[in-house]
């Protein structure tokens, strides 16, 4: 408990710190942007052509004033700064490699001093920017990358705390997406476009239009190693225990997900051309929303899988503390003979496993719980035949609690529940079953209002991508 106690302390300051964080970022980026709102630039690339002669007309400078031009990177820079609410006609002209250049727009200022630009004739073929729009993806940037720590941040204290939940899978794909969208967001805006210079609604449909797409890309291998790992494991799974249909849920879902993969790559070339050729504003934005919808979507699924991976790898590697009361032993299929398979034998030697460590490290003595019915197809129950290899292998009989009335694992566990009532109230359990049905076992614990916890026996490899699916 003082361990919990201790856990929970530390996840609160460390969320309060960033949450702190997050307000810090959101407070300076607003000070910052209403000290710049003000102020626009025009950008004329100068490489291989200098630009000579360039000056600005503002027709109105009760609206906006011209403050000159500079040269930054390559760039010469016209500078603006607004006045008055209002707007007022402007006219750029420059000359390059001999060639007269103009462009005519319209400077607007709005109510709250935001001094923005309309084109409205020639193009001279500069790039403009509105220079708190740099200040505002800053921030956005520095908020998701604060609440991707937060989220994993959480999502770690969750496995430590609360692992057998679907929240916990919820909270980890967030985590996964939102991180992987920061990363990618970072380098975007860091790394592969930091010349460009446009308006802020332009930046922002592209910079979140490339963040999906190459969170899709970023995810490929992921998909093609999964996907092969689940035909392999199904090829094997056929060739070693035979032909069935959920022997074969693997290479269908690896099918799906390289077509769905396929099709996020190819979506955005399909929305590209619709919107290149004359389609109304409305289509093009219709189809620019659905590329986003399609790709966040299939991002999020992606995320959410992974998630669910850690959780139920975590789950399979987890010792618990060694201090229970009773071990439940979750039943399955049996010989004809009322002999354990060795998938089931797995469960029971893991259950001594760790009955044998718990009584070395603590002295304390678990009873245990064979827990499963009989098929139609077995001689004796499940929970009986696990008896009798545990009486076997040296366990005496009073310290068995066989239950042989359960179909399912909700009903091993709803069944076990009720012979450790009837002994002991809120006694510590631990469940054994095969390493990768520890994670789905304990969420069904849960559901049957078990607070349980869960060791895993090993299988064979091929076992685990099918099973995980």
């Amino acid at each position: 408990m003082k361990k919990d106690s201790q856990r929970r302390r530390g996840h609160l300051i460390i969320k309060g710190i960033i949450i702190f964080l997050i307000a810090a970022v959101v407070i300076a980026a607003a000070v910052v942007f209403m000290i710049n709102k003000g102020n626009f630039n025009y950008y004329i690339f100068n490489s291989g052509r200098p630009v000579i002669n360039a000056e600005a007309e503002v027709e109105d400078e009760a609206v906006a004033v011209f403050e000159g031009t500079e040269t930054e990177d390559g760039y010469t820079v016209f500078r603006f700064k607004a006045v008055g609410k209002g707007e007022t006609p402007l006219c750029i002209r420059y000359v390059s490699d001999g060639i007269d250049f103009e462009s005519e727009y319209k400077l607007k200022v709005n109510g709250i001093g935001l001094l923005s630009l309309e084109y409205s004739g020639i193009d001279g073929g500069g790039w403009t920017e509105n220079s708190q729009w740099h200040i505002l993806f800053t921030a956005a940037l520095a908020v998701l990358l604060l609440t991707s720590i937060l989220q994993l941040q959480s999502y770690v204290y969750k496995i430590k705390t609360d692992l057998y939940s679907y929240k916990t899978i919820q909270k980890g794909g967030i985590a996964v997406f939102l991180t992987g969208m920061t990363l990618i967001f970072a380098v975007i805006y860091l790394l592969v476009l930091p010349g460009i210079r446009n308006s802020g609604s332009y930046m922002l449909g592209v910079y979140f239009r490339t963040a999906f797409f190459l969170f899709i890309v970023a995810a490929i291998p992921f998909i093609a190693i999964f996907g092969i790992a689940l035909t392999i494991s199904n090829i094997r799974l056929i060739t070693r225990e035979g032909f069935r249909p959920v022997n074969v849920l693997g290479i269908i879902i690896s099918a799906a997900l390289m077509i769905f993969a396929a099709a996020a790559l190819y979506v955005p070339i399909i929305v590209y051309r619709s919107i290149n050729v004359y389609v109304s504003v409305g289509v093009s934005y219709l189809m620019e929303i659905i590329q986003y919808v399609f790709l966040a979507l299939f991002g999020m699924f992606l995320s959410f899988m992974l998630s669910t991976m850690i959780c139920g790898l975590t789950a399979a590697k987890r010792v618990p503390a060694f201090d229970a009361d009773y071990i439940i032993i979750l039943g399955c299929g049996i010989r004809k003979d009322g002999t354990l398979l060795p998938l089931i034998q797995g469960r029971v030697d893991r259950a001594l496993w760790f009955r044998n460590k718990q009584l070395e490290a603590t002295g304390k003595e678990a009873v245990l719980v064979p827990s499963g019915g009989k098929g139609s197809d077995e001689i004796i129950s499940e929970g009986e035949a696990m008896k009798r290899y545990l009486m076997e292998k040296g366990i005496p009989e009073d310290m068995i609690r066989a239950e042989t009335g359960s179909t399912t694992t909700l009903e091993n566990m709803r069944f076990s529940k009720d012979i450790i009532d009837k002994e002991k109230k809120d006694a510590k359990i631990v469940y054994s079953t095969t390493n990768y049905h520890v994670f789905r076992s304990g969420i069904l614990a849960r559901q049957a209002g078990l607070n349980a916890d869960g060791v895993g026996g090993r299988t064979k490899w091929y076992f685990w991508p099918n099973a995980f699916v």
